[in-house]
């Protein structure tokens, strides 16, 4: 569902809302994420990076994680605690973090130049430093183009929905 660009008067038309119904599935392959094409329409860009994020923290890939979480990257996690991409990176690599199930629903995307807000609820099923886990999350996570032309996610925050 797309609202239209002059309901957000003042933004001369640089903003774009996409919302994505739970209906709506991704194929499950792992993409090979390597910055994807900037000719690409900018929200297959964000959903092509999020699909890649997505199976990257399901398989603790540290190394694809590294390319998609930025240096400065701030993350607030449903504990209240606030990571760097160290401490993710540290927390998949040493099996802290485990995640068997992520499933995205209610996805809304919002555009801005070289900045995508992402606002997506998932059921995870998994383990955070023993605790076990199987309930929905809702996530933000705001990417942003990085200098080599590549999407990084530099801030994101996560909470349990109850």
């Amino acid at each position: 569902m797309y609202i239209p660009l002059d309901a957000f008067d003042g933004l001369e038309g640089r903003l774009k809302i996409l919302v994505i119904h739970s209906k709506f599935q991704l194929k499950s392959k792992l993409y090979d994420y390597t910055g994807g094409s900037l000719n690409k329409p900018l929200e297959t860009q964000i959903l092509e990076a999020e699909e890649c994020l997505r199976n990257a923290m399901l398989n603790s890939d540290v190394k694809m994680l590294d390319r998609l979480l930025a240096p400065e990257l701030i993350f607030t996690n449903h504990l209240g605690q606030v990571l760097s991409k160290e401490d993710d990176l540290i927390a998949h690599q040493s099996g802290m973090l485990d995640i068997k199930e992520l499933t995205p629903s209610e996805r809304v995307i919002k555009l801005y130049q070289d900045v995508a807000i992402i606002f997506v609820r998932v059921h995870l099923v998994g383990s955070y430093a023993g605790i076990t886990s199987d309930s929905n999350f809702r996530f933000t996570r705001i990417w942003t183009l990085s200098s080599s032309n590549t999407w990084q996610v530099i801030a994101a925050h996560s909470t349990i929905v109850t």
